[in-house]
């Protein structure tokens, strides 16, 4: 069974993923003060972002390569319906996005490597024809 996204929505999904290697800000976490002092993890996940956003340093060449495999990932990615269908990193990116990350050559000499080079804590969702992202700390963001 292939996996029901449309074209725009992997579009959006490998683009969003692409730029957060290029160290563009990935999130707006859009939460007031009252809530970062609710909950110490939207600062930690602010402070954390910054500081991987602050490393990067891949070619465009690196970056193209990144994109065409996640889109092939993506496009093979075989889940039971549309909704088990996600990208996320939790310490370390999921299977798409970590086989995409070697295949384009992202130096990774360690599994502690794979923890910072995508913004961790982070989730993907697709659905009804959009495209979602969120994590720890931050709120779902509509991209599509």
């Amino acid at each position: 069974m292939r996996n029901k996204l449309s074209q725009r929505q992997i579009e959006v999904a490998v683009d969003w993923w692409a730029n957060t290697l290029r160290g563009e800000k990935s999130f707006q976490i859009g939460a007031s003060q009252a809530e970062r002092d609710a909950d110490p993890a939207i600062e930690r996940a602010e402070v954390a972002a910054t500081m991987a956003s602050m490393c990067k340093t891949y070619t465009d060449d690196v970056i193209d390569r990144f994109k065409e495999r996640l889109t092939e990932n993506i496009h093979k990615s075989n889940p039971i319906d549309i909704y088990h269908l996600g990208l996320r990193v939790d310490y370390h990116p999921c299977v798409e996005l970590f086989e995409a990350l070697k295949m384009a050559g992202v130096p990774m000499k360690s599994d502690v490597d794979s923890m910072v080079v995508l913004p961790s804590k982070t989730y993907m969702s697709f659905k009804d024809g959009g495209v979602q992202v969120g994590g720890s700390g931050r709120k779902m963001q509509k991209l599509l």
